[in-house]
């Protein structure tokens, strides 16, 4: 019998009153940030 796991997380950030505050010329740096903390690939030292 094979069995697995797949866990998924959903992340969520949301500012006061859903202002948008973060220019768009850094959200693609800001999730590849994100993904390489969550991928074990970085640490938020490391940045």
């Amino acid at each position: 019998m094979t069995s697995y796991r797949q866990i998924i997380y959903q992340i969520i950030f949301r500012t006061k009153y859903n202002q948008k505050t973060l220019q768009s010329e850094h959200k693609e740096k800001l999730f590849k940030y994100i993904w390489g903390i969550i991928s074990g690939h970085l640490k938020p030292a490391d940045y």
